[in-house]
């Protein structure tokens, strides 16, 4: 007759099993396991000195490089890609950083790591454990290249926290925080086509049009970028999912 387990201790039993590996001071999946050597500090060791480390777990080896972090201090930072025990070897021409052994124990990751970036599907990016990764940023220019005149057009902020990016002639990006919403004087005659962006969502919904003058665009309900693109081209514009 098998033995039956009840799920409650089931569920006690493997956070008992986390918590001693966490308190006997495992490193997490995807966090750093750091090895640190002692080794010749003359000279000029970040030229002189080579040392690497092979990090075995199976049939599985990374070999990672080290660095010299001044004085006779060298390490090593290895992010392991699965938990269970992993043990090292570090590789140097210097007797003094070869062949030092260890090993360690990985456990589950914390809440909030979710691993690395990676490439998806050519044109995206997610963590190692498939969550979504989306990076919103805009372009610097080079401002320190250009006139004071064009520098003072772009970027536009305030010391109350409202920012506008503005690239005279072709749009006007708004930036709100949820429950907050910031005006802007649009310039010129022609009406302008607006636009909001959701930086999360990864998503672009048509908002109409906004004619030249002051606009206040609504208060969003969460953080969003409302972007004017002159000249308005009229058609209809669906929302688009980017991701």
């Amino acid at each position: 007759m098998k033995p039956h387990h009840h799920p409650a201790s089931t569920a006690v039993a493997l956070l008992s099993l986390t918590l001693a590996a966490l308190s006997s001071g495992a490193t997490e999946r995807w966090g750093v396991e750091e090895v640190t050597l002692r080794g010749p500090s003359g000279g000029h060791p970040y030229l002189d000195v080579q040392l690497s480390a092979r990090f075995i777990q199976g049939d599985r080896t990374n070999v990672v490089p080290g660095f010299w972090d001044d004085g006779d201090t060298y390490r090593i930072r290895f992010s392991p890609p699965t938990t269970g025990e992993w043990r090292y070897e570090t590789q140097s021409a210097n007797p003094e950083l070869n062949g030092k052994t260890g090993a360690f124990t990985v456990a589950a990751p914390s809440a909030n790591n979710h691993g690395s970036v990676e490439v998806f599907n050519t044109n995206y990016f997610r963590h190692a454990d498939g969550t979504p990764y989306h990076q919103f940023g805009t372009t610097c220019y080079a401002w320190v290249h250009q006139t004071r005149e064009l520098q003072e057009q772009t970027p536009l902020g305030d010391d109350k926290g409202n920012f506008v990016l503005a690239k005279p002639g072709q749009y006007y990006l708004v930036y709100c925080f949820r429950g907050k919403s910031q005006s802007i004087e649009l310039p010129g005659n022609s009406p302008y086509k607006v636009e909001v962006i959701d930086p999360w969502a990864m998503t672009e919904t048509n908002a109409g049009t906004a004619q030249p003058g002051t606009y206040q665009p609504p208060t969003p309900d969460s953080d969003v970028v409302y972007r004017f693109s002159i000249p308005y081209q009229r058609g209809h514009y669906e929302t688009q999912k980017l991701y």
